[in-house]
């Protein structure tokens, strides 16, 4: 494996290291992986490393060996709120595909929120466009043609008076068994009641026939699309106001995971490891994964959101909820703590922050 010794981490030579262990708990009770994601690091930079990307396998490896939370000191918060991380932000890192996700999942509840708060008789439909499995040399043209084929399904005339706009992101799976890639978009489109209404109904079918012409292929690609509905409520007002909007963040979820999964590319067998993330490297490269467009892209400005895709954008506060600095039970300022990854433990460990540091 790629070793290098990570100038934040703690080696398995400081045996007599004392501190506490890391445990980090989402607001659904669950523990985040960051122990996870952290080897998973490991295992990308040993691809890099020998793909020949020196400087992507050091900054992988280093990435996410230094954590600072702020945390309650009678121990009333169930979340800690992490305050600095040193990310490497590249575009395959399994921890920050991780906070890309969760980040990325926030933005688009919020932007289709505002959406909503302007028009309340909006409603959403999710759109998913495939194409065929291909297999690693072809799938950045494959992509290209994606993008293209994209932008003129959007400019024609049944669609463009059909929809209000659209937040669209990539994802691409990788099947070990057959070795091959799937590519394909998940789309959120707003649209007016009207929609529902004969003139500017689409249907599944219509949408596989125009998406087929646009990507100009023989076959008939796997189109599926339904109506984002909300649950069932007491009455039409809280269906309307609330429900739909619970309905709209489950949606946001779905939408929101980013381009490639760590377990696609971060296998068992090192080969397929290094071969894998070789070809995703090379087609994702300056790529934008994600857009938005008409009144999405209108509340994506609005609400000054962060692209997603820079290199500088912010993996530590991927919601607002995470800038708090008060204990929620009892009110007393939340105090420092610092974590170390351990590679020897698999852990991380940390201890209160001393002050001036």
């Amino acid at each position: 494996m790629f070793n290098l010794v990570c100038k934040n981490s703690i080696t398995k030579n400081d045996i007599k290291i004392k501190g506490k262990v890391l445990q980090d708990y989402s607001f659904d009770g669950k523990e985040r992986p960051w122990i996870k994601k952290k080897i998973q690091t490991h295992l990308l930079a040993d691809a890099y490393f020998k793909l020949g990307y020196q400087n992507k396998a050091v900054r992988v490896d280093e990435c996410g060996t230094y954590l600072e939370f702020k945390d309650c000191p009678n121990g009333h918060e169930g979340q800690k709120l992490l305050s600095y991380a040193n990310f490497c932000r590249e575009r395959l890192c399994p921890m920050c595909q991780w906070r890309r996700s969760m980040k990325l999942s926030w933005q688009v509840k919020n932007v289709c929120h505002y959406a909503l708060l302007q028009d309340k008789s909006l409603k959403f439909i999710m759109l998913t466009l495939t194409v065929k499995n291909v297999k690693g040399d072809m799938l950045s043209d494959t992509i290209d043609n994606m993008m293209y084929a994209y932008r003129k399904l959007t400019y024609r005339k049944e669609v463009k008076r059909a929809i209000e706009g659209y937040f669209r992101v990539l994802e691409i799976t990788y099947n070990e068994n057959r070795e091959d890639y799937h590519p394909h978009f998940h789309i959120l489109l707003p649209v007016k009641e009207r929609y529902f209404q004969g003139y500017y109904y689409i249907s599944q079918e219509r949408w596989t026939e125009l998406w087929r012409k646009s990507l100009k292929v023989s076959y008939d690609p796997i189109v599926e699309v339904h109506k984002i509905r909300s649950r069932k409520g007491k009455s039409k007002v809280q269906e309307d106001q609330d429900n739909y909007l619970q309905a709209m963040e489950k949606a946001a979820a779905e939408v929101g995971k980013y381009t490639v999964k760590p377990d696609d590319y971060i296998k068992n067998n090192p080969e397929v490891t290094q071969e894998v993330v070789g070809v995703l490297t090379e087609a994702l490269k300056g790529r934008r994964l994600v857009s938005y467009a008409g009144i999405l892209k209108t509340a994506y400005n609005v609400l000054k959101m962060e692209d997603i895709d820079s290199d500088n954008t912010d993996l530590v506060h991927t919601t607002e909820n995470e800038k708090e600095c008060k204990c929620s039970v009892c009110n007393s300022d939340l105090e420092d703590y610092v974590y170390s990854w351990n590679i020897g433990a698999g852990q991380y460990i940390g201890q209160v922050k001393e002050r001036g540091l």
